[in-house]
């Protein structure tokens, strides 16, 4: 998860894998720690990554791979979808 999790994206993330089970690592999504965030992503390797839009932007030409994506706490815009598929 890379949300702040004392913030409500974040907090619900949590208590969705408390409930499900789910082994999880929160990656706290501070402005500026971009690297720290790739490093986690390869080392953590997860299946999936719950992540904030604005989040993804910024990883958007970074080099990482992860399954599934997830994203909420806020609504994605619709260059969002070119970035991510060159369509719309």
């Amino acid at each position: 998860m890379m949300a702040k999790p004392w913030y409500v994206a974040g907090f619900s993330w949590m208590l969705m894998a408390e409930l499900l089970n789910l082994e999880y690592q929160f990656v706290t999504a501070r402005k500026g720690e971009g690297q720290n965030w790739l490093e986690a992503i390869n080392s953590f390797r997860p299946d999936g990554l719950l992540m904030v839009p604005q989040v993804l932007r910024l990883l958007y030409d970074a080099e990482w791979s992860v399954p599934k994506i997830i994203y909420g706490g806020s609504p994605i815009r619709r260059e969002d979808y070119s970035r991510n598929t060159g369509e719309y």
